[in-house]
């Protein structure tokens, strides 16, 4: 059985002093080629596409008026096996605030969960402690009849960032990072916490369908999807055997103010 239910809300985030980009839920490692940049995150038995599936079946389950993207945090342990699992804090007033708090999409949410227990690392994943894990977010399209995005492909997209010679989705952070600017009644407030912003990279490399799934105020929202929006275009996209595909990303970023 799982370890740990779902909390209602998020964690606030500890006091420091700067705005911080999270650290990304899949780690890339840098490849020998530019253009083939290896994912080294956790992996789902049977790939991508079988993940895809699972949460496919789960799904189709869920009452047809449910409609919205609701985010999950899964939290593995060295071993890969699943620990605990939160829901992100969508926006308020959105559908998918209401989903987030509706007691029978948390049933189904678990169920779900129960099927994605065991987790593999990718090859030469170094730890330095049993205690320490591995974060991967899920988005799951209540409603939706368009086909969903892959959560991870084996070939990275490669990005052309200002400012970067790093071009995998880490330096994309990187330059996010660099842009968003703490809002000033959000300082002055002293409002924290993590911002998770939601987007997709499609088969042309074409960044699309930017949104906040972790919400922390309407105005660091913005911010973060602000520059989100202003992401240029992958130079290569996904692929998943050699073939190009459409896989959502979802970045977390850390707001903290003394």
């Amino acid at each position: 059985m799982l370890l740990a239910a779902f909390p209602r809300v998020c964690r606030a985030a500890t006091c420091a002093a700067v705005l911080l980009a999270g650290a990304l839920g899949p780690r890339l490692a840098q490849a020998q080629s530019p253009v083939e940049l290896r994912y080294a995150g956790p992996r789902y038995p049977g790939g991508p596409d079988s993940l895809r599936a699972t949460i496919g079946r789960a799904l189709r389950t869920a009452n047809p008026a449910w409609v919205g993207k609701v985010a999950v945090q899964l939290q593995l342990g060295a071993d890969g096996d699943l620990q605990k699992i939160r829901f992100l804090p969508p926006s308020p007033g959105t559908p998918a605030a209401k989903l987030a708090h509706n007691d029978e999409v948390q049933d189904l949410t678990m169920r779900m969960a129960n099927r994605l227990l065991h987790w593999q690392q990718s090859p030469g994943t170094i730890r330095l402690s049993s205690w320490e894990y591995d974060t991967k977010e899920l988005v799951l399209p209540f409603g939706s009849t368009e086909p969903a995005p892959l959560a991870y492909s084996e070939q990275e997209p490669v990005f052309t960032v200002p400012g970067e010679s790093n071009k995998t989705l880490s330096g994309l952070t990187n330059y996010v990072r660099r842009a968003v600017r703490y809002p000033a009644e959000d300082l002055r407030a002293r409002r924290e916490g993590v911002v998770y912003a939601y987007f997709e990279v499609s088969e042309t490399g074409a960044i699309e369908h930017p949104q906040i799934v972790g919400s922390v105020s309407s105005t660091l929202d913005a911010e973060v999807l602000r520059v989100i929006k202003q992401v240029p275009a992958a130079r290569t996209p996904p692929r998943q055997q050699g073939r190009p595909v459409r896989v959502y990303y979802v970045l977390p970023f850390t707001f903290r103010a003394q």
